[in-house]
């Protein structure tokens, strides 16, 4: 028992039995039934237990307990009915009349009657009360996740109460879900059924999954969800020799799980439960944070675990506990530990599941030890940067607790995406405790150490001071390449420990802070001065020290340092501080800084500086913060302006030079008060002297000797207007002193100071002009430069220089040109006037003058320049009409001065140009009616040579008007129109009339020596067609001897001008040549034709011989009208009489459809006498073109036959058609019923018979039998005759009679048949002569051999039937037989064989004369249900069947023939003489002969057949209507050994016998 509890403690019994059912546990408030008498419930059975033997058992036969199968013992179920009414409900689904799908267990409390009469208790138990039901179920609800935690199968555990009204009412319930199918429970099932010797050569199974719980408390409406991780173990291979052997003797599994919750809070303190399935009491811990399950040992109270002592040593429950947790527990604990680790980023799941060093018990710590050991060396710990890694090989953060707590922060920001670790003191102490490897713990040296390398961008300057602070604390050779070394300019470098050639680092005492300030870019020379006073005590040590690159600083190290930072831009302070600190420092020691940028450069503003003073009113927030500073040098030409001295004038005009000049000439103005130690300083100046009026000139004339070009490149380039116009006056009021200086008169002819006259904003030099402006109109543009005197300053400038004054008239020119060009035309307009006016002084001024002027443009109108030769005399007629009022002289210049100057330029005569704008004029107002069309023909056509100039032009623009014609028809449009059109545009004036609807004609009234210099339209075939088919398109009856008066002039005129070729190829390219004029309208060339054997309209038209379209022969060649073959005029007839009534919407009367019926008749009774005369001559296979009238058959309710509706002729081409060839088939109810049977295309009954025999339509009766032609397939050369072949082969191997019934013998064996029966039908049956498929198949009525046997014809052997020499059987060994080759020997005895199997009957006619009209050389007739009407019109064909071995024709369709049946119609005499297979004739005697030799020689017939052991040999005569057995063949295996001597087995008279 003890085994078995270990086995199913888990609920085993019932998981396996019912892996998805839900138990529940039902308890009840009072007390019901016997007591002391638990039962179950289960499938068909209840089951009570009776401990006591007390309400079971009978006279000496004590029973213990009871099992009713309530299903067979329903009267007693119904006889105690209250009994088992306590089981009944329907939430349960237990009714007593079903099987109870599920187990249902009844336990009764104990009540105090029950507590005084039991037995089983030492000493009386106390009766339930309700509150031990209460607590009951409390204790139940304190468990209720835990109960079903381990457990395999059971899903659901609910806890219900029924109270008095019998309904179940939840109180509790706990549902689970897995995140895997896979299923342990399935696994030990599986593999585990038995425990042997094999069992541990198995894998281990591990599992690991979450479980999903969710926890029901419907009393206090609460839903709690919970999640656990679970790791399950189960070992085969792994088991040691220790556990292998405890499995062995204890028939228990090595199976343990480990559990923790996913969402429960880390707690050192708390402790997992332990579960054997289900949970032990809260007081067996064992330590661990995680719940552990396993088929343990338990006590007897099952309340605790065994365990190994001196007390127990025999018992194996405590060394089987002892192994289970050491190889079990212990891997799937380590497998939790991996799982948690892949499942999450971090390892907080890892850390809950580590326990505390003093919380495991002492027993579960040592034997879990080596574990701990194994998980302290995994990869668990996650670092900062998300990685897990081994612990040894990470640092973890152990200042929380300590002192320098306040370093945290920023300690672990340092090591950003590093190996840091946080973990809770208890791991760390895990990890202590068990890890092999030293653990790396936060200290000053490490820090120091990891900071070196790696970057600390990321840190903040706060936490890099901590830092700082921090790291301090390490030793001095700790902080080599730590990056926490703070300079003035808040950045950071790395301490240098032992380098010796590093940069130093200067460390500033308090008051010398100034210093960085004024080394402006060497702040990362100086240590920070902001550091705490700590901080700062450890750095000046440091500095003292020497040991890093840390240096005291010293003032004599300022020039140095000076001279790296100093730049030519500084601001006004760091001016003030550094002199402040050169005057307190360097007093006498100035030179220390020579060539250094110290030297502050304030810049004048000229608007600033008054008359009276130049800096009194400066002050330090008017000038800029921003400063630029020059070297102090002793050759810079420092010039320094304060308020003790005061410049000239002259000076004050060009202060500005000085400053724009700014090479060697500096003007600076210092305030007294700002720059005090610039200005007092003891050695200024010996490198900065005073400005002064004395000094100007000598610096000028130094100016012109260093570089001569500097000044006027940078008055030219760099002066404003304002400082030019000073300089220059400058200049002039200093001449008198400049006379002293070569130099300096040069200097002034080549400065640009002076107004030029092209661009008065502009300044020139004298050297660039080197002439005056002469007197010109005011505000007009000059191109040339000239220097405008228009001030006293140029004025004395240039009468000292003698500068001369530039030509008025060469000057009028040149501002003539420039204005035309510049598109100025109202200053064109005042120089033009201004000249004239002025004329006779300029041609005086300039010889050439007028030349000159009057090849410029000068004339000005609508937006052009124009010379005056471009211009009419506006006051000639002729001019007025033909040329446009634009080339006009303009009216302005038609006034005094102008016209009388201007009259000897302008035109008189009109020219090319003229002639074309006067066409231009034309084509834009594109009217007929215009004036100037006529005018301007006229005058062409009287100036030749004009006219010739001109040619080009008159054929490029629209300027013709076209001809009017009135002979037109109304519908067909004249092209003309009141609009103008180019030469090429229009037809000569003679082709107005005939091709006027195609394009317009040039008008007549234009001079023909004109229209000879036009190229007009040229006119082809194409164009002439054209005109055709625009009659064709707009063609009416009215008018319609216009139309054809026209037509005829067309038709001749084309066909004696071109050749049928062009012809054709012109109406082809129009669309015309399907369509030809006869005389009143235009009919389609497909329906004319020259000649007709009878009339074929309204579809094919006849030329009459007196027509006029007999004269057009070209155009008749052109439309390829030419006699043709009648048949194919007929044939297109038929043609489009179908497709007629084949198109929707055809609305024909019944008038129309007999007449074309009646035309139809007559074209086929045509080609029936044509195909029968020139069969064998005609290219046309009719056959296949031709189409006939069929039958159509309609409602009878929807006909009105007295009603001319619309109808229709349906038709079908011949191939798709057959006609009624029997007398019967006329009766049209027969037809009607044919026609929707078998859906056939049946010839109208108005085309005779006889026609359609000749037209070789298919019988009706070919169709309806369902007749398939067959064709034999040969295989020997093609030339030979189906025949000839048939008699080689009787010839070379089937002469012999006997081969006949070999041949059926042989076949019926390879069919599987058992029996073959032969019938010698003597019958003539000649009352079967009428109702034949063929009148010629009646001389096969008569005598004939029949061949019977019991196997069924295959598709297969209908092929083989027909294949002649084929060896069909020749590769399957079972068959003895050759059906190809062999039937052939029945041709010895007949002409016409046939067969009748199952629904099919073949009938073979190598002779391809008997049935010709059915195919070639044989038919199959398939007897379906749909032929039976047809088979009943042939009757007498298959009547010769009927009684055969049971064959009934006439109901093969319902129920076809089982078997096959040959049938052999004898050869007569008369078959015998034209039989091309064989001249043998088979009469009476001959047929008794060959039935006597098979009665002879039939048992050997039987020898070597495998299936066919019977054959029977029948007699009919025609005075008999049943046939007579006339002998029988049998043979069994044995004894036909026997009887052949092969074997003498047994006695003889044992054989069979023969009749």
């Amino acid at each position: 028992m003890k085994q078995e509890s270990r086995l199913g403690c888990d609920g085993k019994r019932w998981g396996l039995q019912f892996p998805v059912i839900c138990n529940r546990l039902c308890s009840t408030s009072w007390n019901l039934g016997f007591q002391n008498l638990p039962s179950v419930v289960s499938d068909r059975y209840i089951g009570f237990l009776d401990p006591h033997g007390v309400y079971f058992s009978e006279l000496l036969h004590p029973a213990r307990g009871k099992r009713i199968d309530f299903l067979k013992s329903a009267d007693i179920i119904k006889k105690y009915g209250d009994q088992f009414e306590l089981y009944k409900n329907a939430a349960l689904g237990l009714d007593f009349t079903a099987a109870f799908k599920g187990t249902l267990f009844r336990f009764p409390f104990r009540n105090s009657d029950a507590c005084t009469t039991t037995k089983l208790f030492v000493r009386k138990p106390d009766p339930i009360s309700e509150e031990d039901v209460q607590n009951l179920v409390k204790s139940f609800l304190d468990d209720l996740s835990y109960n079903i935690l381990f457990l395999r199968s059971i899903r659901l555990i609910e806890l219900h109460e029924i109270p008095k009204l019998k309904n179940l009412k939840p109180l509790a319930a706990v549902s689970v879900r897995r995140s895997t199918d896979i299923s342990m429970s399935n696994i030990i099932t599986s593999q585990c059924s038995s425990i042997d010797s094999k069992t541990f050569d198995a894998d281990d199974v591990e599992l690991q999954y979450e479980i999903f719980l969710t926890e029901q408390n419907y009393m206090m409406k609460t839903t709690k969800q919970y999640k656990f991780l679970m790791s399950e173990a189960l070992l085969f291979r792994s088991c040691d020799e220790a556990l292998r052997e405890m499995v062995s003797l204890l028939k228990s599994l090595p199976l343990g799980s480990c559990a923790i919750e996913q969402d429960s809070e880390l707690n050192a303190a708390s402790s997992g439960r332990l579960f054997c399935y289900l949970p032990l009491p809260a007081g067996v811990i064992h330590g661990l944070p995680i719940h552990i399950n396993g088929y343990f040992g338990l006590t007897d109270n099952r309340r605790d675990l065994k365990w190994v002592t001196t007390e127990t040593y025999r018992d194996y429950d405590g060394l089987w506990n002892e192994l289970l947790i050491k190889q079990v527990i212990s891997r799937s604990y380590v497998k939790l530990i991996e799982y948690c680790t892949n499942q999450f980023n971090d390892s907080m799941m890892v850390y809950k599941c580590l326990p505390t060093i003093d919380l495991p018990c002492n027993k579960w710590y040592e034997l879990l030890k080596p574990t701990f050991q194994e998980i302290a060396n995994k990869p668990i710990v996650t670092c900062m940067d998300g990685h897990k890694r081994l612990v040894s090989e990470v640092i973890v953060d152990n200042l929380a607790d300590t002192e320098d707590k306040q370093f945290q922060t920023a300690i672990l920001r340092c090591f950003k995406s590093s190996q840091i670790a946080v973990m809770p003191n208890n791991v760390l102490n895990f990890f202590k405790l068990n890890s092999a490897n030293m653990i790396h713990l936060i200290t000053p040296t490490l820090v120091c150490q990891y900071i070196t390398e790696s970057s600390l961008e990321h840190i903040s300057p706060i936490e890099r001071l901590q830092l700082l602070e921090y790291c301090l604390q390490a030793p001095v050779d700790s902080l080599h390449n730590v990056a926490l070394l703070p300079l003035s300019d808040a950045s950071w470098t790395t301490f240098d420990c032992q380098s010796k050639q590093h940069t130093p680092v200067y460390y500033l005492e308090k008051g010398e802070e100034i210093v960085v300030k004024i080394l402006v870019g060497l702040e990362k020379q100086f240590s920070s001065l902001s550091l705490s006073e700590k901080v700062n005590s450890i750095i000046r040590n440091i500095a003292r020290a020497g040991q890093t690159q840390l240096k005291s600083y010293n003032h004599n190290n300022f020039p140095q340092l000076l001279q790296q930072c100093c730049t030519s831009e500084q601001t006004r302070d760091w001016a003030t501080m550094l002199w402040r600190y050169l005057f307190e420092k360097f007093p006498d020691h100035l030179d220390l800084f020579q060539s250094q940028h110290i030297v502050p450069y304030i810049e004048i503003k000229m608007e600033k500086i008054s008359s009276s003073e130049i800096v009194s009113d400066i002050t330090k927030s008017k000038l800029p913060q921003l400063l630029t500073f020059y070297p102090l040098d002793i050759n810079q030409h420092f010039f320094l302006i304060t308020h003790k001295n005061n410049c000239s004038d002259l000076n004050k005009k060009v202060l500005k030079v000085f400053k724009t000049y700014g090479l060697k000439c500096v003007i600076l103005r210092y305030d007294m008060d700002e720059f005090y130690y610039l200005v007092n300083h003891p050695q200024r100046t010996k490198y900065i002297s005073e400005l002064s009026i004395d000094s100007f000139c000598s610096w000028l004339e130094a100016i012109n000797k260093s570089d001569k070009n500097i000044l006027q490149s940078i008055v030219r380039e760099q002066f404003t207007d304002v400082q030019k116009l000073n300089l220059r006056s400058c200049l002039a009021s200093a001449a008198h002193i400049m006379q002293q200086y070569d130099s300096l008169r040069e200097l002034v002819g080549e400065l640009s100071i002076f107004r030029n006259s092209s661009e008065i904003t502009k300044f020139i030099s004298i050297a660039e002009s080197r002439c005056c402006m002469p007197l010109f109109p005011d505000n007009i543009p000059i191109q040339r430069s000239l220097i405008m005197c228009i001030d006293d300053d140029t004025n004395i400038l240039m009468k000292s220089l003698s500068i001369p004054v530039y030509s008025q008239a060469k000057l009028t020119l040149e501002v003539l040109k420039y204005c035309i060009k510049s598109n100025l035309s109202h200053h064109v307009l005042t120089v033009s006037k201004w000249a004239m006016n002025d004329w006779s002084s300029l041609q005086i001024q300039l010889p050439g003058f007028v030349e000159q002027w009057f090849r410029l443009p000068f004339i000005y109108d609508n937006g052009a320049y124009r010379t005056a030769d471009f211009y009419y005399d506006p006051y000639d007629d002729i001019i007025k009409q033909l040329v446009d009022e634009e080339k006009h002289l303009p009216l302005l210049y038609r006034t005094e001065p102008y016209y009388s100057i201007l009259k000897v330029k302008l035109q008189s005569k009109m020219n090319k140009n003229d002639i074309a704008n006067c066409l231009d004029k034309i084509e834009k107002i594109n009217d007929c009616k215009n004036n100037k069309i006529s005018v301007l023909s006229n005058l062409l056509a009287k100036d030749n040579s004009l006219l010739q100039s001109v040619s080009k032009l008159l054929n490029q623009y629209l300027w013709l008007p076209c001809s009017i014609s009135g002979i037109y028809p109304k519908w067909l449009q004249f092209q003309s129109t009141k609009s103008l059109y180019t030469a090429k545009q229009l037809y000569p004036s003679d082709a107005a009339e005939l091709l006027g609807a195609v394009g317009p004609s040039v008008l007549s009234t234009i001079p023909s020596v004109v229209i000879s210099h036009l190229r007009l339209r040229p006119i082809t075939a194409n164009d002439y067609a054209q005109q055709l088919r625009l009659i064709m398109a707009h063609f009416q009856r009215e008018e319609n001897q216009k139309c054809h008066f026209l037509v005829c002039n067309l038709y001749a005129y084309i066909n004696q001008t071109y050749s049928a070729e062009e012809i054709r190829n012109s109406f082809n390219d129009e669309n015309i040549h399907d369509s030809i004029w006869l005389g009143n309208d235009f009919v389609p060339v497909s329906k004319v034709v020259l000649d007709l054997p009878f009339d074929l309209a309204p579809y094919v038209m006849k030329i009459q011989p007196n027509s006029p379209i007999f004269q057009y022969d070209k155009i008749l060649a052109a439309l390829s009208i030419r006699y043709q073959p009648t048949e194919t005029i007929l044939l297109s007839v038929v043609n489009d009489i179908v497709r007629k009534y084949q198109e929707d919407g055809v609305d024909n009367t019944l008038a129309t459809q007999h007449d074309d019926f009646d035309l139809i008749h007559r074209i086929l009774v045509w080609f029936s006498i044509f195909l029968s005369q020139t069969k064998s001559e005609t290219d046309i296979d009719v056959t296949k073109q031709l189409y006939l009238p069929t039958m159509e058959f309609h409602n009878n309710d929807n006909a009105d036959s007295g009603s001319d509706e619309t109808l229709s002729i349906p038709f079908s081409k011949i191939g798709e058609c057959c006609y009624c060839d029997k007398e019967w088939m006329s009766n049209k109810q027969i037809i009607e019923v044919i026609q929707k049977e078998f859906k056939l295309n049946i010839v109208h009954e108005g085309i005779p018979v006889h026609i359609c025999e000749k037209l070789g339509v298919q019988p009706l009766t070919s169709k309806v039998m369902n007749v398939k032609s067959l064709s034999f397939v040969r295989n020997w050369a093609q030339k030979e005759d189906l025949t000839s072949r048939i008699h080689s082969l009787i010839k070379e191997g089937y002469t012999d009679g006997l081969a006949i019934f070999k041949e059926f013998i042989q076949n019926a064996d390879d069919a599987q048949a058992t029996v073959v029966k032969f019938i010698y039908d003597n019958r003539s049956n000649a009352q079967w002569d009428k109702l034949l498929l063929d009148p010629s198949l009646v001389q096969f009525q008569g005598r004939a051999l029949w061949a019977y046997n019991n196997a069924l014809f295959t598709e297969n052997d209908f092929q083989n039937l027909i294949r002649l020499g084929a060896a069909t059987k020749e590769n399957d060994l079972s068959k003895i037989g050759k059906f190809g080759l062999g039937f052939n020997s029945v041709y010895n005895v007949t002409d016409l064989p046939s067969l009748l199997s199952q629904q099919t009957l073949i009938i073979l006619d190598p002779h391809c004369k008997y049935l010709e009209k059915y195919g070639s050389s044989g038919i199959r007739l398939d007897f379906t249900p749909s032929q039976r009407i047809m088979f009943h019109s042939y009757k007498h064909q298959f009547e010769p069947y009927n009684g055969i071995f049971s064959c009934n024709v006439f109901s093969l369709a319902d129920h076809p023939f089982d078997g096959t049946l040959f049938r052999l119609p004898l050869r007569t005499s008369k078959q015998a003489e034209s039989s091309l297979l064989s001249n043998t004739v088979y009469d009476h005697q001959d047929m008794l002969e060959l039935l006597e030799m098979l009665v002879e020689r039939g048992t050997q017939l039987l020898l070597n057949t495998q299936s066919v052991c019977k054959v029977e040999l029948y007699e009919l005569t025609s005075e008999e209507e049943n046939s007579r057995l006339l002998y029988t063949f049998q043979k069994e295996p044995v004894q036909y050994l026997q009887r052949h001597h092969l074997a003498k087995l047994i006695d003889p008279g044992e054989l069979g016998h023969e009749n």
